[in-house]
C-alpha cells in the first residue's frame, strides 16, 4: 500500500484521532492530491476534525483556494465559534475574494468579538481596497 493510499484510508477511518493525524500529516507535507478527500471531513461532527481540516487547508497555500474556498465559506458559518474563526482566518490568508461579502458582513454584524476580530484580520490579509472602509469603521 502506498503512503498516499494509507493516508486516504486513515481519512476514511471512523476514529477522530486517526483522521486528525492524517489531516495534520497531509497539511504538513502539503499533499494537494488529497485535498478533496480531506475537505470531505469538513462535515465531520467532531470539532477538532473540522478545525484541523481548516488549518491543513491553509498550509496548502493560495493554490488551494479554488478547491477549498467554497468549503471554507461554509465552515465560516459553522455553529462552533472556533471553527468559524479558523475558517475566516484561512479565507483571508488564501485571499479568497468570493468570501469578501461574507467577511464584511461578519465584521459588521457578528455578535462574537472573536469572529469580528478574525474577520478584520482576514480583510487586512486580503488587501482588497473595497474592504478598507469596513475595516477602518471597526477599528
Amino acid at each position: 500500500m502506498t503512503e498516499l493510499q494509507q493516508l486516504k484510508n486513515e481519512l476514511a477511518c471512523n476514529d477522530p484521532q486517526t483522521r486528525i493525524n492524517a489531516i495534520v500529516s497531509i497539511g504538513k507535507r502539503r499533499i494537494r492530491s488529497l485535498l478533496p478527500d480531506m475537505l470531505k471531513l469538513s462535515q465531520s461532527p467532531d470539532v477538532l476534525v473540522r478545525s484541523n481540516v481548516i488549518e491543513a487547508t491553509g498550509s496548502m497555500g493560495k493554490e488551494a483556494a479554488s478547491v477549498a474556498g467554497p468549503v471554507l465559506v461554509a465552515l465560516a458559518q459553522d455553529l462552533e465559534p472556533i471553527v468559524r474563526a479558523d475558517a475566516i482566518e484561512i479565507l483571508g490568508e488564501l485571499s479568497y475574494a468570493p468570501a469578501l461579502d461574507l467577511i464584511m458582513t461578519l465584521i459588521a454584524h457578528d455578535e462574537d468579538a472573536l469572529i469580528r476580530a478574525c474577520a478584520a484580520e482576514a480583510l487586512g490579509d486580503m488587501q482588497i481596497a473595497k474592504a478598507l472602509p469596513a475595516l477602518l469603521q471597526k477599528l
